[in-house]
Parts: C-alpha cells; sequence; structure tokens
C-alpha cells in the first residue's frame, strides 16, 4: 500500500511525498534461556521518495525506516490483513500529516 503526505525531514517540509509500506513481519520468540519468556514484536518497513514520479523513475527514498514494536492490543489483526495493520502504523508518525491514499 502506498500513501501521499506532507513530510518534515532533514530541515525540510517535502509537500507531495511518496510513502510505501516494504515488508512487515509479526515474530514469535521463545527464549528458553530466559525460563521460557515469551515475546511478539511487529517490525514494518517503509520507505519516502520525494513524490512519485521520482520513485517510478528509479530514485532513491530519502528515508527508510522501521517501526519495531512489541504486539499487544493496538497491533491485533483484524481479519488476517497485516498490510492493512502495517499501513495504519506508517500513517500515525509524527513525522506525516497531510495523508492521501493512492
Amino acid at each position: 500500500m502506498a500513501f501521499t503526505a506532507t513530510v518534515t525531514a532533514f530541515g525540510h517540509e517535502f509537500n507531495s511525498a511518496y510513502v510505501t509500506v516494504n515488508e512487515a513481519n509479526l515474530e514469535y520468540r521463545l527464549n528458553d534461556f530466559e525460563n521460557g519468556t515469551e515475546s511478539t514484536n511487529l517490525r514494518v518497513s517503509y520507505k519516502v521518495y520525494v513524490n512519485q514520479t521520482a520513485k517510478e523513475a528509479g530514485g532513491e527514498p530519502i528515508l527508510n525506516n522501521w517501526i519495531d514494536k512489541s504486539a499487544d492490543d493496538s497491533t491485533d489483526i483484524v481479519d488476517g490483513d497485516l498490510k492493512s495493520l502495517a499501513t495504519g502504523m506508517v500513517k500515525a508518525e509524527e513525522i506525516f500529516s497531510n495523508i492521501a491514499d493512492v
């Protein structure tokens, strides 16, 4: 999924930035070395381009970030739709405003 947004980065405001969600992983771990401690994490990768034209022309992203958080009630996957959950998490990042789906 992709969307456009205003992004503030490097002291500049990019008004038509193009954002793509590249990867989303839900990871469960059982750590046998710590008395069977369990953890579930959600990792989401996203890239931000100056605009959609730059992305389509093969330009490099201006940002390439990960969200890595412990899975909890805010990361519930409804109807098995990890992609929508990941996109919602990226849209909630503080650097984005004026978001529009593409």
